[in-house]
């Protein structure tokens, strides 16, 4: 089983994949932690000194590292598939074409998910998705807080804003589980109910005992 977990910007999703880890271990399920991308690969490091502004690409250039960085773990999460573990995934497919896409509008929008979706078709199948779903004016205050780390993307605050509405929309399509993180009031929720939302999903939607 492959569970993703995505999220805006500041929604605490790789806290959430690590608490989800540890807790389906202490279940006793056999799971593996991943995170992309993975800086340690040619792939990777051409990613890294992108969003550094350390080295210039074109958008599909830099869509292409990014499935690429992705094609490098194919057969890894295989072998982790085939020895019946439960692999947690920090960001996966969405997220090779959703910074692509926010560049245009439509209808080259489409074009491009639907390029990146055919090079994608050979990347092996989640079972889970969810989308950490935190309101833009929070999510900027969270990224705000680490300002001196914030990668080319982060600082543009408009293009952000399209690339959480690419997120979410293909997120929904895609059929990821949507988990609010913040309630009526505006205010983010905690790490513990944020968390206890996505084991009530995945309750629902799967047959493991969590």
């Amino acid at each position: 089983m492959i569970i993703v977990l995505k999220g805006a910007d500041g929604s605490g999703k790789s806290t959430q994949a690590k608490k989800l880890y540890e807790h389906l271990t202490k279940k006793g399920y056999e799971c593996e932690l991943m995170k992309f991308p993975y800086y340690d690969s040619a792939t990777g490091k051409k990613i890294k000194k992108y969003l550094d502004c350390e080295l210039k690409m074109t958008t599909l250039e830099f869509t292409r590292a990014q499935y690429e960085n992705k094609l490098e773990k194919n057969e890894t999460i295989q072998k982790y598939l085939n020895e019946g573990k439960i692999i947690i995934l920090d960001r996966y497919s969405l997220s090779t074409y959703v910074y692509a896409a926010a560049n245009y509008d439509e209808p080259e929008r489409t074009k491009i998910i639907s390029t990146v979706k055919n090079w994608q078709k050979n990347l092996v199948k989640i079972s889970l998705g969810f989308f950490l779903d935190l309101p833009l004016k929070i999510s900027n205050e969270r990224t705000g807080e680490r300002a001196e780390n914030k990668d080319l993307f982060e600082k543009n605050n408009e293009y952000m804003k399209k690339v959480y509405e690419v997120y979410k929309t293909e997120a929904e399509k895609e059929g990821y589980a949507i988990i609010n993180c913040a309630n009526h009031e505006g205010l983010q929720n905690s790490r513990d109910e944020i968390f206890k939302e996505i084991l009530n999903s995945i309750k629902s939607k799967t047959s493991l005992n969590v």
